[in-house]
C-alpha cells in the first residue's frame, strides 16, 4: 500500500485484533509508530484491547502511561473502558479500579 494514513492503520490493527490476530495488530501498532503517525483516540483501544488478548501488560502499562501523559485522552470513555478491561483480564483490579474511577470523571452532557 502506497499511501498509510491514520485511518488506514486504525482500521488494520481494529481488524487484526478481532479476528484474533492480536500480535499482528501490534506489529502493526509498531509499525505506524515507525512511520511517524501520532496515536489518536482510535488506535488506543484497540491496541489495549491486543494487548490484554495476547497477555503482553508490559505494552499496556506503556500504552496506559501514554494515555495518562496526554491531557486530550485523558476522558475519552472508549480509551478508560478498554484499560478497565485490560487490567481487570489480569486480575490487576486495583488498576482497574483506579482506570474506573478515572471514567467517572468525564463530563456527563
Amino acid at each position: 500500500m502506497f499511501w498509510k494514513d491514520s485511518v488506514v492503520w486504525n482500521t488494520m490493527i481494529s481488524g487484526f485484533g478481532r479476528a484474533g490476530f492480536y500480535r499482528e495488530a501490534l506489529s502493526l501498532f509498531r509499525n505506524m509508530n515507525a512511520e511517524g503517525l501520532k496515536l489518536d483516540s482510535m488506535t488506543i483501544p484497540s491496541v489495549l484491547s491486543a494487548c490484554a488478548e495476547e497477555g503482553d501488560l508490559m505494552n499496556g502499562k506503556e500504552m496506559h502511561g501514554q494515555v495518562v501523559k496526554t491531557i486530550v485522552f485523558n476522558r475519552d470513555v472508549a480509551i478508560g473502558n478498554s484499560l478497565i478491561d485490560m487490567h481487570a483480564k489480569y486480575r490487576y483490579l486495583h488498576y482497574s479500579r483506579a482506570s474506573s474511577n478515572f471514567c467517572n470523571q468525564v463530563p456527563r452532557s
